[in-house]
């Protein structure tokens, strides 16, 4: 499918340009507060990214930036997430446009049980990475991507988070 390989072709351009300075594009849901500050899920495709999104929306009055592809960047010792246009037609319906600061990531397991929990900055490095679309396509820029995952793991607070989807 043409539309499809643009789109892909679009997305890998926007993430080289993103990673040149300093951020990285992002498979995740992003939801913003009225202070302008978001959390961030992400992980594995079926893991409940678009569902947690949209229950806090819900519940606590949040906004949905994007459910499917954000772009996060720096700004002085912060980072902010960027919505894009990229997810699919029916969901534009619920993502509003935008930027906000970022004050947690999540990465989302399948649980028995609901549970927050703080993880070791090797397995921080590990979800970002496994989260990014990102494909550094040099030497050069493989380094760079790297160094923007690290300088992320540092800064930004990242755990994992278990969800029961039976609950």
């Amino acid at each position: 499918n043409d539309d499809f390989l643009f789109m892909r072709s679009l997305k890998l351009l926007i993430s080289l340009l993103v990673l040149e300075r300093g951020g990285l594009s992002f498979h995740c849901s992003a939801i913003s507060n009225r202070n302008n500050e978001s959390i961030i899920f992400s992980g594995h495709s079926s893991m409940g990214k678009t569902f947690a999104a949209m229950i806090l929306s819900h519940k606590l009055k949040w906004k949905i930036l994007n459910d499917e592809f954000n772009i996060i960047m720096p700004l002085g010792g912060s980072y902010l997430v960027y919505s894009t246009p990229f997810t699919s037609p029916e969901k534009l319906t619920y993502c509003s446009n935008g930027r906000s600061l970022i004050k947690n990531i999540f990465f989302l397991k399948k649980n028995d049980f609901n549970k927050v929990k703080d993880v070791g900055f090797h397995k921080k490095y590990f979800y970002m990475v496994s989260g990014t679309y990102t494909f550094p396509t040099s030497n050069k820029l493989s380094i760079l991507f790297m160094e923007n995952v690290e300088k992320m793991c540092r800064t930004i607070q990242i755990k994992e988070l278990s969800l029961n989807h039976r609950s």
